[in-house]
């Protein structure tokens, strides 16, 4: 499944209500926007396959955070990480300078959606390819 698989079927108030549950809600006219303009962009083919997944983590007092594998994925002391690879490569991506036509491609990785709602991620997802601002010019 893909972004744009799930985008299609999540209407903006939910995805809205899981940013302001995680990340407050400055710029959430920003983030309706940029749903609109996800929604009509039509998506190049590309050859690589890129999938995303996000990690659930909790700070931790030692020098790494704990990762956490069983949880509620509406529990807001936790921190969501959103990275991507490409096929098997071990090398992890950002996606946060996406284009966006290439991240409405992205497949979504098995353990991501049996963990988390699509709105929810959807939710990570934008907030992550927003990190560097919403203007992609």
């Amino acid at each position: 499944m893909t972004i744009y698989d799930i985008l299609k079927q999540t209407p903006f108030t939910e995805i809205s209500e899981k940013i302001q549950m995680f990340y407050g809600n400055k710029d959430i006219d920003k983030f309706a926007e940029l749903y609109n303009k996800l929604l009509s962009i039509t998506a190049a083919h590309t050859d690589k396959k890129f999938t995303v997944y996000i990690s659930a983590f909790r700070i931790s007092d030692s020098d790494e955070d704990e990762y956490v594998e069983h949880f509620d994925e509406n529990d807001t002391s936790l921190y969501y990480d959103v990275r991507g690879n490409y096929g098997d490569e071990d090398q992890v991506y950002s996606i946060a300078a996406c284009d966006y036509s290439d991240f409405l491609q992205y497949n979504i990785d098995a353990n991501t959606l049996k963990n988390y709602s699509y709105s929810t991620i959807l939710a990570h997802c934008f907030w992550e390819i927003t990190a560097y601002g919403f203007d992609r010019e």
